[in-house]
């Protein structure tokens, strides 16, 4: 896997590569737990990323509606198309805490905490302010 390419994409795309990876956490390979350091990279920064690009988005869709008000403009069609897909109503926070939750109970106890414990200290905190861990 190649996770470099990560921080060229949308927002969305981001999101959508996070749950992808979020959901490689329920299988039960041992190449999840070698990978999970560059897994959890990826989601963490994309959970404390945010939406940057979406706030740029919605004030382009905002000045071409508020010019025509009557008239939905493409623009603003394919912005609430954007926001009504689905990827836009999961929570990934909430999507890798579950899917963690499933790792470890198809990993034994002893390899999960191992790999837990080989994560770099810089993801491992990203990883607890990301699901507001203590």
């Amino acid at each position: 896997m190649n996770f470099s390419q990560v921080d060229n994409v949308t927002s969305f795309q981001r999101k959508t590569i996070g749950l992808a990876l979020s959901i490689i956490l329920t299988l039960r390979l041992p190449q999840v737990l070698d990978k999970l350091d560059q897994i959890m990279s990826v989601c963490t920064s994309v959970i404390l990323g945010g939406n940057e690009d979406l706030s740029e988005e919605e004030c382009s869709s905002d000045s071409v509606s508020s010019s025509k008000p009557h008239v939905p403009s493409k623009e603003l069609r394919r912005r609430q198309m954007k926001l009504s897909d689905p990827i836009n109503q999961i929570s990934l926070e909430n999507s890798v805490r579950d899917n963690l939750q499933t790792c470890s109970a198809l990993h034994s106890g002893e390899s999960f905490n191992a790999a837990i414990g080989r994560l770099h200290p810089a993801v491992l905190d990203q990883l607890k302010q990301a699901l507001k861990m203590p």
